[in-house]
């Protein structure tokens, strides 16, 4: 019947005899098209090929066929949606299984950014996020927005996926693009027991670390600290934003001036003058003055162009005082 035909013709959606076939579940008539080496990764007018309609239609038979002749499982719908991510959404862990093993891609995002493992977690099919998780999908792979597997499963309301998660080497300080963490959607959203998973889950944390700690309190200010100064470099700069930012706040109409003393620079005395183990503030100034590599004109105000002082007119120097004491030494 076939020996004159097109095996290859398409109708008004572009789809082809093979299309037809396996959306169907008619598995005679697919052995029959691939056994005329039909073309395995036709596009009908959505762009999905016979292996993604068949594994939409849940007609696990004829995947299985078309994987087994080389059909590429990777190739993205209309949507970005390969057929992994329909195996996923369909709860086909058998079929998800096969298509791994016939190489698809387990990191493959659609058009809004979602892995299959993240649209697992985004429809809360917990038995195939489950299968993912075995399979060592990125647990901390995000969508579009930022948000990773941990902050859709709080903002899905869904306690067992959370719970799932958090037993997973996952980054639960991880931010979405609006700043938002896992957390706090969780408070933001009256969550109260997946509160308690993460209160849970901080504490065991702690424990955990401090029994690997020898000194416990060292491990939970380690672990509390990033959280805490989040986008300030060090404690330093936070705590003494802090400190300014109470002053302001309750200053109210006085008139308030900060003053911040001399940054340390090299020791007077011990361990001998002189000494100092770093770069750090002034450090890198004053031994390239000392050296005469560098000078300032004083008042700092001076036009461009002005000509540095020469090397003995210390009172010149961008700090009174500074230039006698290196100087003196010279």
């Amino acid at each position: 019947m076939l020996r004159d035909t097109d095996v290859n013709k398409t109708d008004k959606q572009k789809r082809t005899a093979l299309h037809l076939a396996s959306a169907n579940g008619n598995s005679e008539v697919v052995k029959l098209l691939l056994d005329r080496q039909c073309q395995l990764n036709v596009l009908d007018s959505k762009n999905r090929t016979a292996l993604t309609e068949a594994i939409q239609c849940q007609e696990d038979e004829c995947a299985l066929m078309l994987l087994e002749h080389g059909t590429d499982p990777d190739i993205p719908d209309e949507y970005g949606n390969t057929a992994l991510h329909y195996a996923i959404y369909n709860e086909d862990k058998l079929m998800a299984k096969a298509l791994l093993l016939h190489g698809a891609a387990i990191e493959s995002k659609n058009k809004h950014d979602l892995t299959p493992l993240l649209l697992g977690v985004h429809e809360q099919k917990q038995q195939v996020v489950k299968f993912l998780i075995k399979k060592k999908a990125n647990l901390n792979a995000f969508d579009r927005y930022g948000r990773t597997a941990l902050i859709l499963a709080v903002c899905c309301g869904s306690a067992s996926l959370v719970s799932l998660l958090l037993e997973q080497n996952i980054d639960v300080s991880s931010q979405d693009l609006s700043g938002q963490m896992a957390r706090e959607y969780a408070v933001s959203s009256h969550h109260n027991v997946i509160c308690q998973l993460f209160s849970d889950y901080k504490e065991k944390r702690i424990l955990k670390i401090s029994s690997e700690n020898s000194n416990p309190d060292n491990a939970v200010i380690d672990e509390i600290t990033p959280k805490q100064i989040r986008d300030w470099p060090n404690t330093y700069t936070y705590t003494k934003a802090l400190g300014e930012m109470v002053v302001q706040q309750e200053s109210r109409s006085l008139t308030i001036a900060i003053i911040r003393p001399s940054i340390v620079g090299a020791t007077w005395h011990k361990p001998f003058p002189g000494w100092v183990d770093n770069l750090n503030g002034p450090s890198r100034l004053i031994i390239a003055a000392r050296s005469g590599r560098h000078a300032w004109a004083w008042p700092p105000a001076a036009p461009a162009g002005t000509p540095a002082p020469p090397r003995g007119d210390h009172e010149r120097l961008g700090v009174p005082g500074l230039g006698p004491g290196l100087w003196q030494r010279r």
